[in-house]
């Protein structure tokens, strides 16, 4: 402490004693109370003991790929049905390239798959970074000349990564799958699936205004079945 160090190499005068032999002073009963509620080990080096916290963990800003992610659309049942989609637009630029596609007519929809109409899905994407959004929609028809959507959509669900309603991701070691998806979702033929994610600054493209995110748009298509799958 301050008066330990002027004592050092000099003979203690009487008002060194003084302080010396009074009463500690509030912080250096603190010190010691800090110093007491220290364990140590065997060595005599002293350890602490990290305390349990309610908080949130930091999410940290993970990068996403260098260009649009595969998609899939995995139905369950008994035999299970994996639809890949077709890449539509993207708004992709990053440090690495442009990947930009746009919109373009007619839209080239993906041939059918058979799903049974009341069978779950589960979104996979080929990226272990999850998106800050996804956006499905669904279409009971298109125009056969443009292939665009003749109405509005008949049903749609949506997610997100920071906020409610969340999704419900499962990370494994190269994908990321999007469970939960709601069974409206395959009640009509025509599928579109639309993600954004965040691009950290590393990643981000050059020029004054640099994109902070990515986004693309994949097709599905179903040819849907009411039958009732057998049985095993």
């Amino acid at each position: 402490m301050a008066h330990e160090r002027l004592l050092g190499g000099r003979q203690r005068r009487g008002r060194d004693l003084q302080l010396t032999t009074s009463q500690p002073r509030s912080r250096d009963v603190a010190i010691t109370k800090y110093s007491r509620s220290m364990s140590t080990d065997e060595g005599g080096a002293p350890t602490t003991t990290p305390s349990k916290s309610g908080g949130v963990p930091f999410i940290r800003a993970t990068p996403a790929l260098w260009a649009p992610p595969m998609v899939e659309l995995v139905f369950d049942g008994t035999t299970p049905v994996t639809m890949t989609g077709s890449l539509y637009t993207s708004n992709w630029v990053t440090a690495r390239g442009n990947w930009t596609i746009s919109p373009g007519v007619p839209v080239e929809w993906p041939a059918p798959c058979a799903v049974h109409a009341s069978a779950g899905a589960t979104l996979v994407l080929g990226t272990t970074t999850p998106p800050s959004l996804v956006l499905c929609k669904v279409y009971s028809d298109v125009d056969p000349q443009s292939g665009e959507p003749t109405s509005d959509p008949c049903a749609a669900y949506q997610c997100n990564r920071f906020s409610e309603p969340r999704c419900a991701f499962s990370i494994t070691a190269d994908e990321t799958a999007v469970g939960g998806l709601p069974s409206e979702i395959v009640t009509a033929p025509y599928i579109t699936v639309f993600c954004i994610w965040f691009l950290p600054p590393d990643q981000q493209g050059q020029g004054p205004s640099p994109n902070s995110y990515a986004s693309a748009s994949w097709l599905f298509r179903a040819s849907l079945s009411q039958r009732s799958e057998p049985g095993p």
